[in-house]
C-alpha cells in the first residue's frame, strides 16, 4: 500500500480554489453571481444606503365587506321544530360480584406451584429413565 494519493484527489485539489474555466448559462448559480454583481456595482457607483421598495399597487379585486342585515339579504337561522325521541328503557345489566384479590393471588401462586411441581417430576422421571438406560448398557457390554 501507498501512501500517495489517487488521481481524484489531485483533481479535486487542483480545482478547488479556483473558478472554473466555462461559465455557466443557466441554473440558480448564474443567477446568484449575477444578482452579486449587480449589487456590487450598486454599492459602488451609488451609496450604500438600501433604495426604498417600490409602491404596492392596489389591487383591482372586490373589497371584502359584510352584507347589510337590515336589508334582509342575510338569511336568519331557521326556527327547530320540536323533536319527538322514543326512549326505551335501557337493558339490565348482571350485576358483577365483587373480586377479593388476595384469594386470587393465592390461587395464581396454587397454579404456579403444581406448574412447577409436574415439570420437576417430569424432568426427574427422564433423568431416572436416563441413568438406568446407562446403567443397562455399561453392564451390557
Amino acid at each position: 500500500m501507498t501512501d500517495l494519493p489517487d488521481e481524484d484527489t489531485i483533481r479535486r485539489a487542483r480545482t478547488s480554489g479556483a473558478e472554473p474555466d466555462t461559465e455557466p448559462v443557466d441554473g440558480s448559480t448564474v443567477v446568484a453571481r449575477r444578482e452579486s454583481r449587480r449589487r456590487a456595482t450598486r454599492d459602488s457607483a451609488g451609496g450604500s444606503a438600501p433604495r426604498p421598495a417600490p409602491p404596492v399597487p392596489a389591487s383591482t379585486g372586490r373589497v371584502a365587506a359584510a352584507p347589510d342585515a337590515a336589508s334582509g339579504a342575510v338569511y336568519g337561522a331557521r326556527p327547530a321544530g320540536p323533536v319527538v325521541v322514543r326512549r326505551a328503557t335501557p337493558p339490565q345489566r348482571t350485576p358483577q360480584v365483587p373480586i377479593d384479590g388476595v384469594a386470587a393471588t393465592n390461587g395464581h401462586r396454587r397454579r404456579e406451584r403444581r406448574t412447577a411441581l409436574i415439570i420437576i417430576g417430569a424432568a426427574s422421571v427422564v433423568a431416572v429413565a436416563a441413568a438406568a438406560s446407562l446403567l443397562v448398557l455399561v453392564f451390557s457390554l
